[in-house]
């Protein structure tokens, strides 16, 4: 169980270095001090996949419409001023 425990754990890790990667500009946790400015170029969603032959690839795919039901959850979500005693990842 150790062994299929560290592979997937370094599996995992590969495949957000390969995601990051990627992403050619600073968004969000990512950070890049090469490409600060967001360009709507970069406007989707990276998805990493397993081949058949277990290689790790990635692809982008465009961004779905947020739909109303989220875009509603998100105008009605108050600004957080107080982060005491609340898990931050």
């Amino acid at each position: 169980m150790l062994a299929f425990d560290l592979e997937a754990a370094i599996m995992s890790a590969d495949a957000t270095i390969i995601g990051a990667k990627a992403r050619k500009e600073s968004r969000g946790a990512h950070q890049r001090s090469d490409f600060t400015k967001r360009e709507e170029k970069h406007d989707v969603n990276y998805a990493i996949q397993l081949t058949e032959s277990a290689q790790l690839t990635v692809r982008s795919e465009p961004l779905s419409t947020m739909t109303q039901d989220l875009q509603k959850i998100i105008e009605s979500t108050k600004e957080i001023r107080d982060f005491k005693g609340m898990l931050l990842e």
